[in-house]
């Protein structure tokens, strides 16, 4: 199993993980009822590691990008966690929450010189926080597979 961070676009980092026919095919033996939920703790989990993560790398509150009487980004950064029909896929998102965190991306990646504004430089937080945590994700998933097959006998 390998875990690859990548950009794609200008405001994604997308985390892909190769290894998952073997996974698949291990959870494929065992019920639903049972990998399912350990599968989405083990995901809520790598994405809460990423979230504090990210709230460490995040400028402090008071840096210029931040709006007077607004909730600093750090505060806006959160983890959103679905479950489609069927209940086997499992997608989470986490980053700057819409709208206090809609800036999040010009902090991250910067912006150009506009009108009167003179740019800012970027200062990433989430791509960081996705590559410093990514090694950890392998392991959460892991150790889910073993409790579920544990929990079916």
């Amino acid at each position: 199993m390998a875990i690859v961070t990548q950009k794609s676009g200008s405001s994604r980092v997308s985390v892909q993980i190769t290894g998952w026919k073997e996974i698949g095919a291990q959870l494929e033996r065992l019920p639903i009822e049972v990998r399912g939920p350990e599968l989405e703790k083990a995901i809520r989990k790598s994405l809460n590691r990423i979230k504090t993560r990210a709230k460490q790398l995040v400028p402090p509150p008071g840096y210029p990008g931040d709006k007077p009487g607004k909730k600093p980004l750090r505060d806006t950064i959160g983890v959103v966690l679905r479950r489609y029909k069927g209940g086997a896929v499992i997608a989470g998102v986490v980053g700057p929450e819409y709208p206090a965190g809609a800036h999040g991306h010009l902090v991250e990646h910067g912006t150009a010189p506009h009108g009167k504004h003179p740019g800012s430089k970027p200062h990433p937080f989430m791509a960081p926080a996705v590559a410093d945590v990514a090694p950890h994700i392998e392991s959460d998933i892991v150790a889910a597979l073993q409790k579920a097959a544990e929990k079916s006998g």
